[in-house]
């Protein structure tokens, strides 16, 4: 059996386990099977479960997983100079080619407070990562 034959269900838990980089990067480029696989909100909801993101009061109102996912990631590299008043100093990201733009927020996304306006998005080799 190829790996391309593997039910949905046991490709969800194996890509459930695959850095997000490599998901978006390199697992969705495989096939339209992967593709579709990783374009899943149960993929990314299994994630911020694992990675301790999901919480059950916000789960019926999360409309894309997948930019939940990167928000809460991107959350945790914010502890000292939170503002950016002091630009980018003291920010990382998991990977070297990421970068942060500040941008405005997108309202589809019901879970942020109605006050924030604006935020950092991370962008990886030069292209936004959604």
């Amino acid at each position: 059996m190829s790996l391309g034959g593997l039910p949905q269900e046991i490709l969800l838990e194996v890509f459930s386990l695959v850095p997000a980089q490599d998901l978006v990067q390199r697992c969705r480029l495989v096939c339209s099977q992967w593709r579709e696989v990783v374009d899943l909100d149960v993929l990314w909801k299994r994630k911020c479960r694992r990675e301790g993101y999901a919480m059950p009061a916000l789960e019926s109102s999360i409309q894309d997983w997948r930019a939940f996912y990167y928000l809460c990631r991107l959350k945790r590299n914010l502890i000292e100079n939170p503002c950016g008043e002091d630009g980018f100093n003291f920010w990382e990201t998991e990977d070297e080619d990421e970068t942060f733009e500040v941008g405005r927020i997108d309202r589809r996304y019901p879970f942020l407070p109605m006050h924030v306006r604006s935020g950092f998005g991370v962008y990886s080799g030069g292209k936004k990562v959604n």
